[in-house]
């Protein structure tokens, strides 16, 4: 499957995650990763760059992340404004794992959405 993502918003500084949260853990046999984690180190990272997300019609990504996953694999982190996280592997175009949809993003800097739930990872 091939995605449509737009050019990056903001963010792309390459940096590791560490899969040593508690919650549900998201496995394939190529990737894992708790979206749940992922979803606010993103956050984190968004409010201490101080960089202003823009809503996008039609659920294009609000951020694209390149994340280095522990196990040295690299894929991208597509943040919806839906409140929804993908992860996928660019070169392929394969969805590896999403989230499920959280509260849509507001724009109010002193908002932080709540944490996604169990997610799912695509066969």
């Amino acid at each position: 499957m091939q995605l449509d993502i737009p050019p990056l918003v903001a963010g792309g500084s390459r940096w590791s995650f560490k899969l040593l949260w508690p919650g549900t853990l998201l496995e394939s046999d190529e990737v894992g990763v708790r979206v749940e984690t992922l979803v606010s180190e993103l956050l984190r990272l968004r409010w201490q760059s101080g960089l202003h997300l823009i809503l996008h019609a039609r659920g294009n990504p609000l951020l694209r992340q390149q994340v280095t996953l522990t196990s040295g694999r690299a894929v991208t982190a597509a943040f919806m404004a839906t409140g929804r996280v993908l992860v996928f592997d660019e070169q392929t175009g394969r969805t590896l794992a999403r989230s499920v949809p959280c509260k849509p993003f507001e724009l109010d800097p002193q908002f932080i959405p709540p944490v996604c739930e169990v997610g799912e990872v695509l066969p």
